[in-house]
């Protein structure tokens, strides 16, 4: 037994045609588009925006995170250089330096003091601290094995 077929409701073809076929009016006494934009630019510039103020911890976080991501020396290499000669001078009387010999002693230096930062969160974290205190400086210090001062 074949079903009998339904077939789609007819539409009023008279009625969307006629709205088709209408013209919009638009108003005669309308500006052109391009006014807009010369309005626009004629406004009064708006007050400068606040800059966006975020949870306390955030900022310091990214700072780490982009740190942290990055490979380029932290310690300014003017500071440095004048540190190192500084130094030289109390043990020596006239000393020179090549300029790979600072770039060599600021990497290890960077990589000491990364090393013993990295130690003295570890001694936070296991007093079940988040904040680092000299305490936890002097701690990994006599961990290393190096004397107190």
């Amino acid at each position: 037994m074949a079903r009998p077929r339904k077939e789609a409701p007819q539409r009023n073809l008279d009625r969307d045609e006629n709205a088709r076929q209408q013209p919009t009016e638009e108003p005669q006494d309308e500006a052109p588009r391009n006014q807009g934009r010369q309005q626009q630019q004629q406004r009064p510039p708006a007050a400068p925006r606040r800059p966006r103020r975020f949870r306390p911890g955030t900022v310091a976080l990214r700072e780490i995170r982009r740190i942290q991501r990055s490979n380029v020396p932290l310690i300014p290499h003017s500071p440095f250089m004048r540190l190192v000669r500084e130094l030289a001078a109390e043990f020596l009387d006239d000393c020179r330096f090549a300029a790979e010999t600072f770039i060599m002693l600021k990497e290890v230096v960077e990589d000491e003091l990364v090393n013993h930062f990295g130690n003295v969160q570890i001694c936070s974290i296991h007093a079940k601290r988040i904040i680092i205190t000299v305490k936890d400086f002097k701690l990994a210090k006599l961990l290393k094995g190096e004397p107190e001062d």
